[in-house]
C-alpha cells in the first residue's frame, strides 16, 4: 500500500508507473554506501529502486534525488531481514511496471547484459 505519510514511498504495494530504460535497485539507500550509490546513479540517469528500512529517510532521499537529478524514483519501504523480503521487492517493482537492469549494494554492483 502507499505510505499515508509519503505517497512516493511504497510499502506493501505499488504505484504504476512506465518502465524505465535502465533501472538500479540500490539497497540500504539510506545508509553511506546506498545513498553515495544512488547518487551516482542519478548522475548518471539511471531510474532508481531505493530499498531501505525507514520510511522517512527514505521518502526524504527520494525527494532530493527527484528534485536535484530529474530521475525517476521507487521507494520501498523494507528491511531485508525476513526470508520473503527480496521476493517481496521483486513483486514490488514488477506490479510498478519496471524491470531492473543493476543491482546495487554496499558489497558490489551486478548488472544484466543483453
Amino acid at each position: 500500500m502507499i505510505s499515508p505519510t509519503c505517497p512516493e514511498v511504497v510499502s506493501g504495494s505499488s504505484m504504476p508507473t512506465a518502465a524505465p530504460r535502465q533501472t538500479v535497485l540500490v539497497t540500504d539507500a539510506t545508509g553511506e554506501v546506498g545513498r553515495e550509490l544512488a547518487r551516482e546513479f542519478a548522475r548518471h540517469r539511471v531510474a532508481l529502486v531505493l530499498v531501505a528500512p525507514d520510511e522517512s529517510k527514505l521518502a526524504d532521499l527520494a525527494l532530493k534525488l527527484r528534485a536535484d537529478f530529474r530521475v525517476e524514483v521507487l521507494a520501498i519501504v523494507n528491511d531485508l531481514d525476513s526470508d520473503d523480503s527480496a521476493g517481496a521487492i521483486v513483486h514490488e517493482v514488477a506490479a510498478a511496471g519496471w524491470e531492473l537492469t543493476i543491482i546495487a549494494t554496499s558489497v558490489g554492483i551486478f548488472a544484466r547484459t543483453a
